[in-house]
């Protein structure tokens, strides 16, 4: 009896190689398919079975709505609230080669694996979206969820490391169809919701403006209040009116080092009453010491990641690719210090990271340890970048990571760890990485501590690295996501940062050596601080070692150096300090002679920083004139997980040493004018949080909504990620708050995913909540109708009317004027007498086609040319591209869907190249020449080629060159008896022609006349041959299949994906 067969269906190809080779421990054969199958004999259940593992690519099916209602003109935009849907095949493309891809047919595929096979394993991803495959899989495949012959499983996993795919597979559980069903209410709801308000937007609007400049105005429950959010702020700036406001500053010597205080009344908006107070101060001049308090705190390590911090912190993460950043660095530093550049009055890098060569450094390690300490110290203006990814960026890296198996999956709302989480093991992973190994060998000789508590959302484990890596396995920005996710993890479990008062002292990374056989080198920042600040710690550290020259340093000193003498001194400190020298008004003198010169892997910093807003403290509290001030010191005494994860450091300041009662004289009480200051527009990662907070998206498509708001042009991402929104953004927001302030709330999508989620529970039935909500939302949009005059008076004060608009461009075919040509997103024509709207493919260049007109209806024809050497050029005519007068005629290109009255037409897209006109000489009857070596479509000839004469499919991107520099090359009205393709004629260049005795005109087929054939070429296509199977009844098997490869086009239908 032959062994059972088990079916594994993975989400993506990689993953269903990850499980097949985990599982049959290397030992399968795999074979070609729409996507590959790995088959092998093993274990399932305790019985031998024949696995075949396959994948799908994503969600087998995509929600639409049946072709009745794809006609925007015929379909009244309220009727598709209680229009049925359907799920239609989405079949994605899959590669074949370099430049060609195949329809992948997945449920055909699908359907034809699991014939033969008794058991069904579903190894999707473990969210809903996941979970709503597995029906869609199990829909294809003709199992049943309960069936006790057939049975399905369901693994759940969170990486697709071996530990975790054998532990799913001894794991298996049955799938959640409540997910699945909360899944398709919500594509049901923002599938009608979205289509509903776009369609009657997008014609209302677009039929009346013309520099709009976007092809689809669209509406979404979560994309609308994401927009919302940033437009609200950008009002707040707007209506912003600064205001100027004084605040005393009194400054005292303490210990030979001038100290700020801060006023306990903050800030006056009162000239007046601040030059009072100023004035009082002034008088009394002395200040005494009211109060020192204290108090020791510390800085909790961060919880578990999830998806939303993730793109939250990799927005504002500045990446620890030291040696990388400062490359650049050293050879301009090397540059100073030689003095080629010592005219410069200020040098602008504070820190500088040598290789370990140059330091002779013990090893890397020490380096990065030195470069984790001092990169983050508010006292050093280190030069450091941030990884600046954008949410769409982030979940692309993340997702290609977790499926190399370097992480763990990372879509996950979770933050915290499950009970049986294996902390001990993923430190392992990482002991050896060169990076951080040291430090990881650290936690685990010293005891790692246990995370904080998070929360737990019941779907995956936080994300946490699975393996090890280093820069060179992997691509830049891979790299950098890597790291963070690794170093994020050891920070949770890291002890925490710890604080404490501290007087004015000299911090260090690790034990100086006290013998005088070294020298090290100190670059600091003083910005803000007095000279004789740096001066104290010089001597508090080496009181014999210094001569100061007038005591103070020089101003080109404001990012300058200080040497400290008695560790030695190399051939470089010595150039350095003859360069110093002529730079600073101080020298140093050393007290006896170097003979044994090298540099210490340690160096030492000064914690001279700006004091942190919140953490641990030293209040003291001084009093004069009846006002009160203080100054506040930090000191961090264990740095805990900030080791690893700087850029979370507290700052530090340290204060001189005071007791109570003291009586300190003011040097001078300087009265501060500053004015208040707007916030600034959102950056991405505030708006994640934002998006969060209100419950807008999950963590699968967050990102995905704040994508959509900046593809169509209602935001801006500017310098520092900020999104700044458009006109367009502006007016749609403002015209929902003129009319019904719900539409663009966050409220409205938190009662969408309120309902959804009680379905996700089984506590509501999905069809029941689907209706509800979309009864909520059709009162809505009734009125939204009804009240579009108030939004459009707002588009009317920031917008164009089309008749205002564009260009003179071609003639109208029925009242012979001339047409606008608008050149904003969508591109179209527009005339003013007969008051119509023509589109026109989009992302290329339109230009007239030699005043030829149209046969039909006797509009002048265009050519469209897209972008790039290997574009496309082919004829169009405005009435018939938007109104095609032949059934049957697939849109093509991304054209709009939108006839003359603005409102979408059904067949719209008919260019020159599939129209079946038998006498018009631009038709496809007239310049189609053969069938496609890669579709079903028909190469046409490209009139306007010249002199690079070729063809190209009207439904792939396939092209043929033909023989170049040819004057003049057309086709004919005559067939190939033997392949029945069209004879085209050949006028040669007479300097160049190939045929004998110079004649220049030859009449022949390409495929069957051997001296064109030879003359040929296809490009982005398999070998050209003749094969009059395939190629036979050119024109008859290609002209009216298919869609074309278009690009970049608008979806006619608005998936629900775009909401």
């Amino acid at each position: 009896m032959a062994p059972p067969k088990v079916l594994m269906i993975a989400e993506k190809p990689s993953i269903a190689l990850s499980i097949a080779s985990t599982i049959s421990g290397g030992q399968m054969h795999s074979r070609k398919g729409t996507t590959e199958v790995h088959e092998f004999e093993g274990m399932f259940n305790g019985f031998p079975a024949y696995f075949k593992v396959t994948s799908v690519t994503g969600h087998v099916f995509s929600v639409d709505f049946p072709a009745k209602y794809q006609d925007w003109a015929a379909t009244d935009p309220a009727d598709l609230f209680q229009a049925s849907i359907h799920k239609t095949e989405a079949n994605p493309k899959v590669f074949k080669s370099r430049s060609s891809w195949l329809q992948a047919h997945i449920c055909r595929h699908l359907s034809q694996e699991a014939r033969g096979c008794s058991h069904l394993v579903l190894w999707l991803d473990c969210d809903r979206e996941g979970e709503n495959i597995c029906f869609e899989v199990i829909q294809c495949t003709g199992f049943q969820a309960k069936d006790d012959r057939r049975k399905v499983y369901r693994a759940r996993f969170s990486s697709v490391t071996e530990k975790d795919i054998l532990k799913a597979m001894n794991c298996l559980v049955e799938p959640n169809e409540y997910e699945a069903l909360a899944v398709d209410a919500r594509q049901e709801i923002d599938l009608k919701v979205g289509v509903a308000f776009t369609r009657f937007q997008t014609s209302y609007f677009q039929g009346k403006y013309g520099n709009l400049d976007s092809r689809v105005i669209s509406y979404g429950p979560c994309q609308t209040p994401t927009l919302g959010f940033c437009v609200q702020r950008y009002l707040q700036i707007t209506t912003f009116k600064p205001e100027k406001f004084w605040a005393l500053r009194p400054h005292v010597m303490v210990d030979g080092y001038e100290l700020q205080l801060e006023w306990e009344r903050q800030k006056l908006f009162d000239l007046d009453v601040a030059l009072m107070f100023q004035k009082l101060v002034l008088q009394d001049r002395i200040l005494e010491v009211t109060d020192i308090s204290e108090k020791q705190e510390s800085k909790g390590r961060p919880p578990g990641l999830n998806t939303v911090n993730l793109l939250k912190e990799n927005l504002e993460y500045p990446t620890l690719a030291f040696l990388h950043e400062m490359a650049a660095l050293k050879t301009q530093i090397s540059l100073w210090l030689y003095g080629q550049n010592s005219h410069q009055s200020v040098f602008p890098i504070c820190l500088v990271s040598f290789t370990p060569s140059d330091l002779r450094v013990n090893s890397a390690s020490s380096l990065y340890r030195l470069n984790m300490c001092v990169r983050h110290q508010c006292a050093f203006q280190i030069a450091s970048s941030a990884l600046g990814f954008g949410p769409q960026l982030t979940m692309q890296l993340a997702e290609r990571l977790y499926i190399q198996g370097f992480i763990s999956y990372p879509r996950t709302e979770s933050t915290a760890y499950p009970s049986s989480f294996d902390f001990k093991g993923t430190l392992g992973v990482l002991a050896n990485n060169p990076m951080w190994g040291d430090y990881v060998q650290g936690l685990l000789s010293g005891g790692y501590h246990k995370p904080q508590s998070g929360k737990d959302a019941g779907d995956h484990p936080p994300i946490t690295p699975m393996r090890s890596a280093n820069e060179d396995m992997l691509e830049r920005d891979s790299w950098r996501l890597y790291q963070y996710v690794c170093q994020h993890f050891l920070g949770t479990v890291s002890p925490d940062c710890k604080y404490t008062r501290s007087p004015f002292h000299l911090a260090h990374n690790g034990c100086l050596k006290s013998t005088e056989n070294h020298v090290i080198l100190i670059i600091v920042s003083i910005f803000g601080f007095d000279e004789r600040m740096i001066l104290k710690a010089c001597f508090a550290l080496k009181p014999n070692v210094y001569e100061w020259r007038n005591g103070s340093f020089s101003s080109v000193l404001l990012s300058g150096l200080a040497l400290m003498d008695g560790w030695g001194m190399t051939s470089l400190q010595l150039n350095l300090l003859r360069n110093s020298q002529k730079l600073c008004s101080f020298i140093v003198r050393w007290k006896e002679k170097r003979s044994h010169i090298h540099l210490v892997s340690e160096a030492i910093v000064f914690n001279i920083c700006a004091i942190a807003r919140n953490g641990p403290w030293k209040k003291v509290e001084f009093s004069i004139g009846g006002e009160f001030f203080h100054c506040i010191g930090l000191h961090v005494i264990v740095k805990g997980f900030t080791s690893i994860m700087p850029w979370l450091a507290v700052s530090e300041k340290n204060l001189p040493q005071f007791a109570k009662g003291d009586k300190i004289e003011v040097s001078k009480v300087e009265l501060f004018e500053g004015q208040t200051v707007p916030p600034d527009y959102l950056s991405e990662s505030e708006l994640i949080s934002l998006m969060e907070k209100n419950g807008i998206g999950t963590d699968a498509s967050i990102s995905v909504h704040i994508n959509n708001i900046c593809e169509r042009n209602y935001v801006q991402v500017q310098a520092g990620r900020k999104l700044v929104p458009t006109a367009l953004g502006i007016t749609l927001i403002r015209g929902y708050q003129c009319i019904d302030p719900d539409l663009c709330l966050p409220d409205i999508r938190g009662f969408i995913e309120q309902q959804i989620t009680l379905v996700a529970k089984g506590e509501a039935d999905h069809s029941c909540v689907v209706q509800h909500v979309l009864e909520q939302f059709k009162r809505k949009f009734i009125y939204f109708v009804k009240q579009i005059d108030n939004m459009d008076a707002l588009f009317e004060a920031q917008f164009s009317p089309l008749a205002d608009s564009g260009r003179a461009f071609s003639k109208c075919g029925k009242c012979l004027r001339y047409m606008k040509y608008i050149s904003s997103q969508p591109s179209r024509l527009y005339c003013g007498t007969c008051e119509e709207v023509y589109y026109l493919p989009q992302k290329g260049t339109i230009k007239l086609y030699k005043e030829l007109t149209c046969p039909l209806d006797n509009f002048e024809l265009l050519i469209f040319a897209m972008a790039g050497p290997e574009g496309k050029s082919f004829p169009l005519c405005p009435l018939c591209y938007n109104n095609p007068p032949f059934e049957g005629i697939d849109a093509l290109f991304g054209a709009s869907k939108t006839g003359g009255s603005g409102m979408l037409g059904k067949g719209a897209g008919m260019p020159c190249f599939l129209c079946p006109h038998p006498t018009c000489r631009h038709s496809l009857i007239a310049q189609g020449v053969c069938a496609c070596p890669e579709c079903n479509g028909t190469l046409v000839l490209d009139p306007v080629s010249a002199p690079k004469w070729r063809l190209y499919c009207n439904m792939c991107n396939c092209l043929v060159l033909l023989p170049q520099g040819a004057h003049r090359i057309s086709t004919t009205r005559e067939r190939c008896p033997e392949c029945d393709s069209t004879i085209i004629e050949v006028d040669f260049n007479k300097n160049t022609t190939p045929l004998e005795d110079g004649a220049t005109l030859h009449v022949g087929c390409i495929l069957c006349d051997d001296l064109l054939h030879s003359l040929v070429e296809v490009k982005h296509g398999k070998s050209f041959f003749k094969r009059a199977g395939k190629w036979a009844r050119a024109r008859g098997r290609g002209a009216y299949r298919g869609r074309g490869r278009g690009f970049g086009k608008m979806d006619p239908k608005m998936s629900f994906r775009d909401f």
